[in-house]
């Protein structure tokens, strides 16, 4: 969270993360036996509400919970909370997105790492529905995000340029065709940087990411636009 300003840094080193983690796994409890409706619910009340109409449900539904207001000034996107979002079906998962990044937040629990991870969370969605040029977008603002609060050298950072190259390179037109260039020597660059070994040493530590496609096409599409970008 060194990317929020001081006064939410400050806030959070005054909390209870202890609370929060009480009340994530009593949260998680049967949720096993949900069904799609229902796990959407949860998720949504998860997310940080964005009006008081949202916050009347989500305070009739935990009527008895004293400590709810102090849970809701917590990032919210964290780990778990992303795996059950990736879990929901993409035509379900992409209006929720939608909706946690275009409404305002109150201050208060607007954090700019949970606006980070769901564009991150979007792009990913918007690659899988073959829709590139969206995706590129997120890619693309999320990338902008850790350069400016990363360090100036940092994984994260490769790893979201090899993405969007990898995104830019199914998108039609020569600009895009530019873009993915740039992104992946930039990635090569970086990572060489860090670890050394040229490109041979990242091609070899990406291999699993590159075998994994987030998109929709075969895996030799795939390895023949890993083979474009990044040589070898």
């Amino acid at each position: 969270v060194l990317c929020e300003n001081a006064k939410k840094r400050s806030m959070l080193l005054d909390m209870d993360f202890e609370l929060q983690d009480d009340d994530d796994e009593n949260d998680a409890n049967g949720k096993d036996d949900e069904g799609p409706a229902k796990k959407k619910a949860r998720v949504a009340k998860k997310l940080p509400s964005t009006s008081k109409h949202d916050k009347k449900n989500t305070d009739d539904s935990d009527s008895d919970d004293d400590d709810g207001d102090i849970e809701e000034n917590y990032p919210m996107i964290d780990a778990e909370l992303q795996s059950e979002i990736m879990a929901m079906p993409p035509n379900e998962r992409m209006p929720l997105l939608d909706e946690f990044l275009q409404q305002p937040f109150d201050p208060e629990k607007d954090y700019q790492c949970d606006k980070y991870q769901l564009r991150i969370l979007k792009a990913i969605t918007l690659d899988g529905l073959g829709k590139f040029d969206k995706a590129l977008v997120e890619w693309e603002t999320a990338l902008e995000f850790a350069i400016k609060n990363y360090p100036t050298v940092d994984e994260t950072i490769v790893a979201l340029m090899v993405q969007a190259a990898l995104c830019a390179q199914n998108c039609d037109g020569n600009k895009c065709s530019k873009k993915a260039k740039r992104h992946a020597k930039k990635a090569l660059k970086m990572h060489d940087t860090l670890f050394g070994g040229g490109t041979k040493r990242f091609l070899k530590r990406y291999e699993k990411e590159f075998a994994c496609s987030l998109r929709p096409m075969p895996l030799v599409t795939t390895l023949k636009h890993v083979r474009e970008l990044f040589g070898e």
